[in-house]
């Protein structure tokens, strides 16, 4: 059975490292050194009762590298394209990977879930729950949502919503096979070991600070 790719897209400092980080080892810093390209590989037991290999790809957020872009959005089967609630540029440069990927995948493709990260600096928002609520019916998107990774909110919604809808997919054979343990890379001080993560912990919550 061929991983899940989870691909995360968005402008740099809006905050993919930290949001992954955040659902995978309960961690959180401030401020994470800009990322080239990292990959996280998880075993996730789904609930038709198999073990799904999970890869997640958290992507550089600048233009310097539009053909590693287009090889990520090729081989990837659903797209979490972040912006900062606080930054109205970063939600347009999300609009724009939202059309990359349709571009790139067909006008049909609709896994996209499109997020606003960093609502807990609500006195700083430029970007309203409406306006982009509005935008991603207009644009045929799968899914939109709000999050904060430092308040550890709807982190677990995120991938909860991923999961649920790939088991409902075509692509998710009912085969019981076994999946390989394979191991999770991040910068050494980040080292974790891989792990299964049981889909009856991935509670929705509107704030889970826990």
């Amino acid at each position: 059975m061929k991983p899940l790719r989870i691909v995360f897209l968005g402008t740099n400092g809006v905050g993919k490292t930290s949001t992954i980080r955040r659902f995978l080892y309960g961690t959180f810093q401030e401020k994470t050194e800009e990322t080239l390209a990292q990959s996280y590989n998880e075993t996730v037991f789904l609930p038709n009762g198999i073990f799904q290999q999970v890869h997640i790809l958290d992507t550089c957020g600048s233009d310097e590298f539009p053909a590693m872009r287009t090889v990520n959005i090729k081989t990837g089967d659903y797209f979490v394209v972040m912006y900062a609630v606080d930054d109205r540029k970063s939600f347009e440069q999300a609009l724009n990977f939202c059309e990359e990927i349709k571009e790139i995948k067909g006008k049909e493709f609709k896994r996209i879930l499109i997020v606003g990260n960093k609502i807990d600096k609500k006195c700083d928002r430029e970007v309203s729950t409406d306006e982009v609520l509005r935008t991603s019916i207009k644009h045929d998107l799968f899914w939109f949502t709000e999050t904060s990774a430092k308040l550890n909110c709807n982190m677990r919604c995120l991938f909860q919503i991923i999961l649920r809808h790939y088991v409902k997919s075509d692509d998710c054979f009912v085969e019981n096979r076994n999946v390989s343990k394979c191991r999770t890379y991040t910068p050494n001080r980040f080292k974790h070991k891989s792990r299964k993560i049981s889909m009856q912990d991935l509670v929705y919550s509107l704030c889970n600070t826990s």
